[in-house]
Formats: structure tokens, sequence, C-alpha cells
């Protein structure tokens, strides 16, 4: 849920054990940058799941503190080739409605690139995909209305993901009764 001020969004959901104690809850972050300052963001994951198995994830953002010029992008660099690099805007959410719904929701995407190749994916908040909604071309000029039936999904929220090449945004999705 980018924008044109070097917006970012994030909504979490996390569940586990902290300090001994039962931890659970779910927030969103969000807001605007009208410059990106010069700092690195060091990022490091460790994931176990009730079977004992553990995995570790880390990758740390280099931000230049170079002016925010179109040329340059704010100065945003990954130290990491496999992680994905925000291009600003490449795709846009014009609209996903209703929400929430119990049946169909329509999402509403458009480009100013030449041609795109975009994947439209429903996860859940844990991450697991659970239906993929489109995979195919989006084009400037061109507004993609794509369905997404959610009859058969649980009632509850979900991402709706959006990926391209060096891209990727996401839509909060709320399924009901």
């Amino acid at each position: 849920n980018k924008n044109g001020n070097y917006g970012f969004s994030q909504w979490m959901y996390f569940t586990g054990m902290f300090n001994g104690e039962p931890v659970s809850g779910s927030g969103d972050i969000f807001g605007d940058l009208d410059c990106c300052l010069p700092y690195d963001l060091e990022r490091s994951y460790k994931i176990s799941d009730c079977a004992g198995n553990e995995t570790n994830f880390s990758y740390t953002v280099h931000l230049t503190g170079e002016g925010c010029q179109p040329e340059n992008e704010g100065g945003l660099s990954d130290y990491q080739e496999d992680v994905l690099a925000m291009d600003k805007d490449r795709v846009r959410v014009e609209d996903l409605k209703p929400n929430p719904t119990a049946d169909i929701a329509t999402l509403i995407l458009s480009t100013e690139e030449n041609l795109l190749e975009i994947q439209v994916n429903v996860v859940t908040t844990s991450g697991t995909e659970v239906m993929q909604v489109y995979n195919g071309l989006l084009g400037d000029g061109w507004m993609l209305n794509l369905d997404i039936p959610v009859a058969n999904l649980a009632p509850g929220v979900y991402q709706v993901r959006i990926q391209a090449k060096n891209f990727v945004t996401s839509k909060k999705l709320l399924v009901t009764q």
C-alpha cells in the first residue's frame, strides 16, 4: 500500500512466547517519508514450528540518504540480490471492493509500465497461499478488474498480494460469513 510519498504499510499478526509468557496480537504500521534518511535497516528472523524445526532469515537494507529525486528513487538499495527492491508504485491498487465480503471481491489494478507480468494471490496472515487469482499481463492504460471468489474461505483476515519483477505490494481483505 505504498504511495507517492515513499509511503509504507504493514499488517501483522503474531503469536508465541515472550519472556516465558504466551502472547498474541495484530496491528498496522504505516507512514509517509518525504525523503529517505541515511541508515541501515537490519532484519533477522528466527522461526520455529511446534515440532522444533527452525529456520533463520536475515537481510540488510541500506538507505543512502540521497535526495528524493525521481532519477534515484530516494537512494534505496539492497545488499542482497534475493530481497525484493520495492520499485515505487510499479502496480497501483485502484480499488478492492466490497471489503469486507462473504462472496466475491473485485480488485482493480493499473500501471504506467508498458507491459508487466504480474501474479495476484490471496494469502493467510501467516503467509500461506490459499488462492491464485491471476498470473498474466498488465499494461499501461489498462484497468485490470479481477474477481476474487472468497465464499469457500474461512472467515478472517487475508492479504491480496500483487507481485511483479522487483515489486510486491498487498492489500488487506476481510472475509465474513
